[in-house]
């Protein structure tokens, strides 16, 4: 998945690989799976990729290609389905844009948010996430005060930004 295609903000494409050394600004989307016990399910990111290997994150994530709305939601459920085996619907909960050093790479990235409801457990890609878990937003409130935890750079600035607000029980 290193050589995959990202779209720059732009408008052009490089591989995913070039845009995340070079610090290229582009477009990513993340999506967060929750429960009607009001958990959020995260993965724990497989050891072999090739930045945040081991660590938690959101449910999933990915760079689409699209520009238009519509398309990009269509880009994130196939995401969905397959890392986590997942398929339900998905809405825009809004954009955060960041630009931050992790694992020698960047992560300079419009990342388009999305929610869905899911009940039953996933059924995981083991290539891409090494195991997964339900968590409760106070369990997670406490793991973003923790300076050694074990989460993704991008998550932390998610759940710290408001785009979630209006999801999160």
């Amino acid at each position: 998945m290193c050589n995959a295609t990202v779209r720059l903000c732009n408008g052009e494409r490089c591989a995913k690989s070039i845009a995340h050394t070079d610090n290229l600004k582009h477009f990513a989307f993340s999506v967060f799976v929750f429960n009607s016990k009001h958990e959020l399910l995260m993965q724990k990111r497989a050891r072999c990729k090739y930045h945040s290997g081991g660590l938690w994150s959101n449910t999933c994530c990915g760079h689409p290609l699209q520009y238009r709305l519509d398309d990009i939601n269509r880009e994130a459920k196939k995401r969905l389905e397959e890392e986590m085996g997942i398929c339900c619907d998905l809405k825009f909960a809004g954009v955060v844009e960041y630009q931050i050093h992790c694992d020698n790479m960047y992560e300079n990235e419009f990342d388009y948010v999305f929610v869905g409801y899911y009940d039953d457990n996933p059924h995981i890609n083991r290539t891409e996430v090494e195991s997964y878990r339900w968590v409760d937003m106070n369990e997670i409130s406490t793991e973003l005060l923790n300076v050694n935890n074990r989460l993704t750079e991008w998550f932390k600035i998610i759940m710290k930004s408001n785009v979630l607000n209006k999801y999160i029980v």
